[in-house]
Order: structure tokens, then sequence, then C-alpha cells
């Protein structure tokens, strides 16, 4: 059904929506316009994860994460960015001004290799993708996109739907001289997050190198306490796996409900799991951030398949 070029008019309506909302120039959106909607939600979850649903969410920090922090002024910052996140405040201004402009870049003449937004031109966050970590600056952006004093520092972070892990204070060369994929592993390993049973590999590999490796598309591990500990897993064009897995989620789930929802027994079947008395004229399929559901014509959504954060 999602591979079909003749959508029904709900299933119009969600690729136009999609598309509109995605970042991108002219040029890139006529090549969304081209896409199937499947894959089109999946690049859609590429970049709308990148944003942070406001929610509240408790906050804790690695261990270790403020030995290296001597100055009272990054640690009042992060004091004040944990506090808007306990307080289920917007965090976009924390976060990379390319996450409003590079939701989708052009494949049309590019480069071979995946196209990774640190690059400055592309949209696949390295970080996110390749580590499950968002990177939050440590200044928050003013409305015109400047950061005062610059804006070097970068909290890591895994962020889930309740919670926030920060496991680093970095800066943008954390994404290359593996000070994040060693404090990512760290992070697991304190976790239990391991592969029982695996003996570590005696390669010559250093971390950095295996961070290059992981920009390639290659999935890597890390030895920690003689542990093998996963850091994190992409596929070949940077993808992330979890947002492959979701959209075909979502697929699956529109392949079901799409023939029944203007039928009396799909409505009725709805109707079981809808708050009473609730219109179901005029539904249509949404995202909310990365939540997938319906929309109803009184503006409530209906999750129905919630992300993880």
């Amino acid at each position: 059904m999602l591979e079909e070029k003749i959508l029904s008019p709900r299933l119009e309506a969600l690729k136009a929506n999609l598309i509109g909302d995605i970042p991108a120039e002219a040029a890139a959106r006529d090549e969304l316009s081209a896409l199937p909607l499947v894959r089109l939600i999946a690049i859609y979850l590429n970049w709308v994860d990148r944003l942070i649903a406001p929610r509240k969410r408790a906050v804790s920090f690695a261990s270790g994460f403020f030995e290296k922090i001597a100055d009272e002024e990054k640690l009042l910052a992060i004091r004040q960015w944990a506090a808007k996140v306990e307080a289920g405040q917007d965090l976009s201004d924390y976060l990379s001004t390319y996450t409003r402009t590079h939701g989708y870049s052009s494949r049309s003449g590019s480069r071979r290799g995946i196209k990774w937004a640190d690059g400055r031109n592309g949209d696949r966050d390295f970080a996110l993708n390749t580590m499950g970590v968002h990177h939050f600056h440590l200044v928050p952006a003013k409305a015109d996109g400047s950061r005062p004093k610059g804006s070097r520092e970068l909290i890591y972070a895994r962020v889930e739907r309740h919670s926030v892990h920060a496991v680093l204070l970095g800066d943008h060369n954390s994404f290359n001289d593996g000070s994040l994929r060693k404090a990512v592993a760290a992070a697991h390993y304190q976790e239990g997050l391991i592969f029982v049973g695996l003996t570590p590999a005696r390669d010559d590999l250093t971390i950095e190198e295996r961070q290059q490796l992981a920009r390639k598309g290659v999935s890597t591990v890390e030895t920690v306490a003689d542990s093998v500990v996963p850091v994190g897993f992409s596929s070949s064009d940077g993808s992330a796996f979890e947002h492959v897995r979701h959209a075909d989620r979502v697929a699956e789930l529109i392949e079901y409900w799409e023939p029944l929802l203007d039928t009396p027994r799909g409505l009725a079947d709805l109707r079981r799991v809808v708050p009473f008395g609730l219109s179901l004229d005029g539904l249509r399929w949404a995202f909310a951030y990365s939540d997938f559901g319906l929309f109803t014509t009184d503006k409530v959504f209906l999750s129905m398949l919630p992300w993880k954060r």
C-alpha cells in the first residue's frame, strides 16, 4: 500500500504534511515528492528524532562526568540546562541550528558516502544515529541563531521518554577523537550492556580509527574492563537501525488500519480505545514528533505507536 504511486486521500495528506515539515531546499523537496511513502517516513524520522519533545525528564550524569569540570560558569550552565530538561521546557535553543535547515539534503550529484550533519551540508546526525546520543550546546542560541560567548562545549546525553542521561561534556571534536565513543561505551558498561561470552578482539585499531569506521557505516565495539561493549549500530547509509524499525512499524500499522478507518467495523474497533464521546469524523494520519497516530477533527492526537523518546 505505501509503495504504491496512487495513495488514498488520507495517505496523500500524510505525505504532503511530511514533505512540508522536513526542512529542505526546493530541489531536495522535489526528490522527497518522488519517494514512496514508506521511504519518506524513514527520512522524516531521521530528522525529527534530532528534536526533543517537551516533556519532563529526570536528569542523571555518568560517573566521572564532572571530574574535569572546574569552571563555575560551565557548572552553572550545566545546572541551568538540567533544570530546563527536568521542567519539560522547550530545548530547541540548545540544539544545533542545522536541525532547522538540514532535515534532508539533496542526493542529486552528491559525492558517494554518508552525508553527516556535522559536515555542514548533510542530514545524518552522527552522534545520534551511530551512538544514540543527542548533543546540546552548553550555551543556548538567541533568536537569530547566534550563541553568546561562542558554542564550543557540547553536552552529550542519551534522551529517553522520561529521562536524560548525560555522558560527556565535550566539543565538536568529540565526534572524531574517540572521547564520545569512550564515554558512551563506559556508560553502557555501567548499565550492564555488554556482550556476554565474547572475548575482546586483539586488533591494532585505535579508538579514533574505529570511530572513523563508524563514519563509513561500519559498526564496531569497544572493550571496557575486559568486556565487549556495543557502542551503537547504523546502516551503510548512516540511518539509525531504530529509525528504520520504527518506520517499518508505522508502515505495518497503516497497512492494517487504513482500509478499516472508513468502515463501521474499523470505527467500532477504534472506539474501544479512544476517550468516550470523541468524534471520529475526518481522521487523519499524523506524527507528534516521532509518535505516530491519528488526529481527530477535535484536534486530539490519538497516539497509536509511541516512540522511545
